[in-house]
């Protein structure tokens, strides 16, 4: 079966990933390099060398597959486990400077909130679980949750991970776990206690990163599936997809049984390709809205499950990934 992958992101060479060995790929990428926005720079400071990521910098644990995928690698040498530590966070509030809180503790005695809104926030695990059908801000999830307080103050620092504005900020998107919490256990609360590693259980770290950048986990990528049989082209801009058919921009043409698009979901629209877009689809998210938040979806079975189906399946925001299937004849 042939399967041309048009995206050399983290997305499209996870795909590439999963079928190498299975499936005669082709990616294409329309720049010199694979990774998307996943960037790594080594710069000379007057400290020593350092090394900085130009969008993520650390995986979260708590979405298994990217792990799992640095282990299926052959990375584990190289995972980090960057700092957390939030004690030397500040809030400018009112015109004072307030230390973030880091326990709850610490949250009754601060004076980021009014009393009113510690007692509105105590009474979270009371409020009816009334989660909209459809997407929400992260601002508006936080106020139904927790009270108009509590989302004044920590919309902006939860946001502030995506350089965000939280009113533009999809909830689903950048904290779908809260959400999932809510719809699980009718609680965020009750959510985090029950969620709770259970004594003697092995645990892994928030989050980690690479000892090189987050490039590291690109370039282990390209070259593995490479090894595995995988033709990658850079430069290679597709100008339309039709019937099986990749056209490229300077006029070759190669044939597939199936295409992967692994596109931004703002940019396919202006990809030439003669399909329908979901630029418009995604104008409707909150993260959409806002061009400063990132949407990047690392679950690989995620992808296998879309592309094992026919028809297009429309990301919830930033990420597009579809599959076309060739037309029968």
């Amino acid at each position: 079966m042939k399967i041309i992958i048009i995206g050399g992101g983290i997305a499209g060479l996870s795909a590439a990933w999963e079928l190498s060995g299975r499936a005669d790929v082709t990616l294409l990428e329309a720049s010199a390099r694979c990774g998307g926005k996943l960037t790594t720079a080594t710069l000379e400071t007057p400290f020593g060398i350092s090394v900085v990521d130009g969008s993520a910098e650390s995986f979260v644990t708590r979405k298994e597959a990217a792990y799992q995928l640095l282990l299926e690698l052959g990375l584990q040498d190289q995972i980090l486990e960057p700092e957390a530590d939030t004690s030397g966070v500040y809030l400018l509030r009112d015109r004072t400077i307030q230390p973030v809180p880091t326990s709850p503790l610490a949250l009754l005695r601060s004076k980021l909130l009014s009393w009113r809104g510690k007692l509105r926030l105590l009474r979270e695990p009371l409020t009816r679980a009334s989660a909209p059908s459809r997407d929400e801000s992260l601002h508006d999830f936080l106020e139904r949750r927790v009270g108009v307080e509590a989302a004044e103050i920590f919309g902006p620092v939860m946001a502030g991970i995506y350089s965000a504005d939280p009113r533009r900020t999809s909830a689903l998107a950048s904290f779908g776990v809260l959400r999932e919490l809510e719809r699980d256990h009718g609680s965020l609360m009750r959510g985090m206690l029950r969620r709770r590693p259970k004594r003697g259980a092995r645990r892994l770290p928030r989050a980690v990163t690479l000892r090189g950048g987050v490039e590291t986990l690109v370039n282990a990528l390209e070259m593995q599936v490479r090894t595995r049989g995988v033709a990658i082209q850079t430069n290679a801009a597709v100008e339309r997809v039709q019937s099986g058919v990749v056209t490229l921009r300077d006029g070759s043409r190669l044939s597939a049984d199936a295409v992967i698009l692994s596109l931004a979901a703002h940019g396919d629209r202006h990809a030439g390709t003669g399909l329908p877009s979901f630029g418009a689809r995604a104008a409707e998210s909150p993260a959409r809205r806002d061009d400063s938040a990132q949407r990047r979806a690392r679950d690989r079975r995620g992808v296998v499950h879309r592309f094992q189906n026919a028809g297009a399946h429309p990301a919830r925001h930033r990420t597009a990934a579809r599959v076309l299937r060739r037309e029968q004849s």
